[in-house]
Formats: structure tokens, C-alpha cells, sequence
């Protein structure tokens, strides 16, 4: 049984912002480990004990009103504690959205009729030389696909690490005993929302983003077997040619 998460990442889960893959590794992990089931079940319960955010109009509409009149040189000092409740209030709102991810860098490519913009959720926006990103550790990346395949294509998007270790977004693969193919394509839909998403637990340095096309399935066993450390190019990526592979590929930076 893998190891129990942390307290944040199964508040996330509860929450339901956790990629595809990481909640359903979650999800088998929980149906092993008592311990977490409960922690869910707890972390539910307080969820759903919470009122629901909502806006007043006639709130709003009241306070406003009350501005209109207010006379600085007349207050009565028992007010001070609502408008002090008020500001709690909205101190937090700002809060939650200032944690939100800064910038997104959308990333295109493909080849074969199928066009990918693959979004990264980026602490910051800062270009670094020959236009790296940099993103911060625990990044995400989710992804589309515009179809004008006239013929079957077979889509792959990953990532590869400083370790030269492979992150897969397309196929969702985190079961190493199975060995799945790419996603096929053929112009049945012009706009498809990928439902795979990745959060790689990646360590700071060089990053590569890759979407890579081909005409027949590739599986992913055999793109791992070509990839690794090189002299030549990033972690062997050059020889995906040799199967066929078109490779597009878009350089992050992750943050120390």
C-alpha cells in the first residue's frame, strides 16, 4: 500500500482539485487504508456543515445605502464591531484569490491534423533565456485538442524531468504493469477537452513539455525504452523519430 498523503493534498482531494491520476491513486490508496477513509469521512462532513457562499443583493444594496449617508463626524462607536465582522469577511475572499496561480502558459503543438494547447498553471510568468518558463514545484498542466485529422492519429503528451523520469498526461498511465497506446483521433470532434490532467512531483531544473503525434499506436513502454540521459538532446527525445514520433516540445523551469 503506498504511504498516506499529507493532510493538504486530502483536503484537495476532498475538495476535488486533484488531476485525474493523482485522485484515482488516491482514491485506491483510501480503499486500503482505513485510516484516510475516515479522514475523508470527517473532512466531508465539515465540508457539507459549511454555508454556502452566495451574494445578498439586499445585503450589498443596504451597506451601499448606508454609505450614501454616512457622516464621518457622526458615528456611533457600536457600529465599529459589524464593519470590523465585514472586513474579516472580505479579507478573506481577497485571500483565496491571491492564492490563486498567477499566469498560464499555453503551449501548441502537434502534428497529423491535431493541434494540442496544453495550459500550465505557473507561479509566474518570468521568461527566462530562450523563452523558459518558470513554474513553481506541484505545477499543473491540463489540456485540449482541435481535431482536423483526415485520417487516424494517435496523440501522446508528457512531460520529462531533470531526472530525465517521464510525467504522462496522455495516456493517463500509473499502473506499470499495464502498457497502453496513445489516444486515437480521427475527426469525430473538432474540440475535445482532455479529462487526464498532471500535477508531476518534479524536482527544481529543466522540465520539457512534449506532445508527440504518430500515425500508428505507440505505446508508452516503448517511448520510455528510447528515453534517458543523452548527450546529444534532452533525455534521448531526437530518437522518437525512429518510431515514427512527431515532437513538439515547449521548455519549463521548475523553481527551487
Amino acid at each position: 500500500m503506498s504511504p498516506c498523503p499529507e493532510p493538504v493534498v486530502l483536503a484537495r482531494w476532498v475538495d476535488g482539485e486533484l488531476t485525474l491520476n493523482d485522485a484515482a491513486a488516491l482514491a485506491r490508496h483510501a480503499g486500503q487504508c482505513a485510516a484516510c477513509r475516515a479522514r475523508q469521512a470527517h473532512l466531508m462532513a465539515l465540508r457539507a456543515s459549511l454555508p454556502s457562499a452566495h451574494e445578498d443583493a439586499a445585503f450589498v444594496g443596504d451597506v451601499m445605502a448606508r454609505l450614501d449617508r454616512w457622516d464621518p463626524n457622526h458615528w456611533d462607536p457600536k457600529h465599529l464591531v459589524r464593519w470590523l465582522s465585514l472586513a474579516a469577511v472580505v479579507a478573506v475572499v481577497i485571500a483565496v484569490v491571491a492564492t490563486r496561480p498567477h499566469g498560464e502558459l499555453v503551449a501548441r503543438g502537434g502534428g497529423g491534423g491535431l493541434e494540442v494547447a496544453a495550459t500550465v498553471e505557473a507561479a509566474t510568468r518570468q521568461a527566462l533565456a530562450d523563452e523558459v518558463i518558470r513554474v513553481a514545484p506541484g505545477f499543473a498542466i491540463t489540456a485540449r485538442v482541435i481535431d482536423r485529422t483526415t485520417t487516424p492519429s494517435w496523440l501522446m503528451v508528457f512531460g520529462v524531468d531533470a531526472r530525465c523520469e517521464v510525467h504522462w498526461l496522455v495516456p493517463a498511465w500509473d499502473d506499470a504493469t499495464s502498457d497502453p497506446v496513445g489516444r486515437r483521433f480521427a475527426g469525430e470532434a473538432p474540440l475535445v477537452e482532455l479529462p487526464e490532467g498532471l500535477r508531476p512531483d518534479a524536482p527544481p531544473g529543466p522540465f520539457t513539455l512534449v506532445v508527440a503525434t504518430s500515425d500508428a499506436p505507440r505505446s508508452v513502454h516503448a517511448v520510455e525504452a528510447l528515453l534517458g540521459p543523452s548527450a546529444d538532446d534532452r533525455c534521448g527525445l531526437g530518437r522518437l523519430a525512429a518510431l515514427g514520433i512527431h515532437t513538439t516540445t515547449h521548455p519549463l523551469e521548475v523553481s527551487r
